[in-house]
């Protein structure tokens, strides 16, 4: 077999085996660029309001409790309470399949905060394995990719010739890639 089909070989079986994965971290590589504005892994669902009615949280703070979440029409059963150090009341919520949940109330205005936070599915999914959060085998996967793209990147830098081929039109291309990122890391560090 030629050298060059080989190449082209080489670089096409590397590229369709390597879809599935390319597409995850590219995918949860976006969204972990932006964990400033927002979290990826969960989604996070908060409102605010004030009580109707009175409750007397000194008597019987779960039964109370109870009751005020009730009140505000949160579905999910309370787990339990606890009293925080400024004088609020903080109620856990069995949100399910490992989710989390929690009402604050303040019983000296009479206020409440509820935070619900669910994972989000497949993203969460996709960024765990991008942070290498599974570990063990994931971790060789990882390195094989790894090496699968270094080896896609060059067999792809020498895959055509003549007028668009790598001396004459990709070595512009392939200086501009390098230069780049050079020039970020110079002018932010």
């Amino acid at each position: 077999m030629k050298w060059r089909k080989f190449n082209r070989n080489i670089h096409r079986d590397l590229g369709y085996f390597f879809v599935g994965l390319t597409i995850i971290y590219s995918v949860s590589g976006i969204a972990l660029n932006h964990l400033h504005h927002w979290n990826p892994d969960l989604k996070t669902e908060e409102y605010r309001g004030v009580f109707e009615q009175v409750y007397n949280f000194s008597d019987n703070r779960d039964e109370a409790s109870q009751k005020a979440v009730s009140e505000i029409g949160v579905k999910y059963p309370v787990k339990s309470t606890s009293l925080q150090r400024n004088g609020k009341i903080k109620v856990f919520l069995d949100v399910g399949d490992n989710n989390t949940g929690s009402v604050i109330i303040d019983p000296d205005d009479n206020a409440y905060k509820v935070s619900i936070l669910k994972k989000r599915v497949l993203l969460r999914e996709m960024n765990l394995m991008h942070r290498n959060n599974l570990k063990q085998i994931w971790t060789w996967v990882s390195d094989i990719y790894a090496l699968g793209l270094i080896i896609l990147a060059i067999t792809g830098m020498i895959i055509l010739r003549g007028k668009f081929g790598f001396k004459r039109y990709g070595v512009w291309l392939v200086g501009a890639g390098i230069v780049i990122p050079i020039v970020i890391f110079i002018i932010y560090m």
